[in-house]
């Protein structure tokens, strides 16, 4: 993947690699219903660490409130972070 990133897209990056730290987060459905979560990690569809992939293929592994394990596509949530629907925030 060698596509050239915006500054919205490196924003979005860096507070979805913040998040990895544990922080709460928010993912709006296309039916109006929001997950809330616990976000874990990035790397592959099963948790796994991806070393040498590009981010943006990769997925954000989060715990929902729900206690349900959610792998979300980086890709998704870089547009979705510039839509506001997908954010970082306290319970």
């Amino acid at each position: 993947m060698n596509d050239i990133l915006t500054m919205a897209q490196v924003i979005a990056l860096a507070d979805i690699a913040h998040a990895t730290r544990g922080a709460k987060v928010a993912r709006a459905l296309d039916d109006g219903r929001v997950i809330y979560g616990t976000a874990r990690s990035v790397g592959d569809e099963n948790g796994c660490t991806a070393w040498g992939v590009d981010v943006r293929e990769q997925f954000l592994h989060v715990t929902t409130q729900q206690g349900f394990e959610a792998f979300w596509p980086v890709r998704d949530l870089i547009a979705e972070h510039a839509r506001g629907e997908f954010a970082e925030y306290d319970w």
